[in-house]
């Protein structure tokens, strides 16, 4: 079976690209698991600006005048940052003797959080993927804002026939741990596939993922607090189904 892992990555990971931490979540999943095929996510804002000499220059330990902090929200979610991480993490795998492909997908969004640009970007490479036979499909939601989160979480459920896991890592340097998707989720997706028809709303979405995610810090416990956002999302879910 060829595993493969598709995420974002996020400033903790460029951080690490440049040596500011010491372990990002996603060279964490890749050391924690192997997987033949890697696919990078790369959110490119429109108006942001960055020099390859500026990116190479801090690679090699040479910031002048700013600090490490002001340096990453400058360059990060460029074209010369998102070249400068793929490289990067392409070089740490073969370091570590990690035999995958490793491949970027720059993604041009409206704004950090364009949930519709977000979920497009998510479908159309789980789409690419999922056509292939014999695969396990990980889905890392660390890396990334808490929209890019749940957008895996819900587009995962576009595919029912694949084996997909979702992983996240609510510590650094320990490995990732594997979440489930709210089975009340699941039974309004089972639902909406089998009979045509679709629950109108996630009331119960907050309380799902509030009682799903009990224990877990940061980003991930906060998901919860996206329902009326899923509602949109549940709306083009059931469409989908019918096309």
């Amino acid at each position: 079976m060829k595993n493969i892992l598709v995420s974002w990555y996020g400033i903790t990971d460029l951080r690490c690209s440049f040596g500011f931490e010491s372990s990002g979540p996603l060279i964490a999943a890749m050391r924690a698991t192997h997987y033949q095929q890697v696919h990078v996510l790369q959110y490119v804002a429109e108006n942001k600006t960055a020099t390859d000499e500026e990116v190479s220059e801090a690679a090699m330990g040479l910031l002048c005048n700013i600090s490490p902090a002001q340096f990453i929200n400058k360059v990060s979610n460029t074209p010369a940052a998102n070249q400068h991480f793929l490289k990067w993490l392409i070089d740490k795998a073969a370091a570590e003797n990690q035999n995958s492909e490793i491949i970027g997908h720059e993604v041009h969004l409206k704004q950090l959080n364009d949930s519709d640009g977000i979920y497009n970007a998510a479908v159309s490479i789980l789409d690419e993927i999922t056509t292939e036979p014999d695969i396990a499909v990980t889905l890392d939601i660390s890396p990334g804002t808490a929209v890019m989160a749940f957008v895996w979480a819900f587009a995962a459920l576009r595919y029912p026939g694949v084996n997909i896991r979702l992983i996240t890592s609510p510590r650094i340097n320990c490995p990732p741990e594997e979440v489930a998707i709210p089975q009340g989720l699941r039974q309004q997706a089972e639902s909406a596939r089998r009979t045509g028809c679709c629950v109108p709303s996630f009331r119960g979405t907050k309380n799902a993922f509030a009682s799903g995610r009990e224990g877990v810090p940061g980003k991930e416990a906060r998901i919860y607090h996206l329902a009326p956002v899923f509602s949109k999302y549940h709306e083009r879910f059931c469409a989908e189904q019918h096309d």
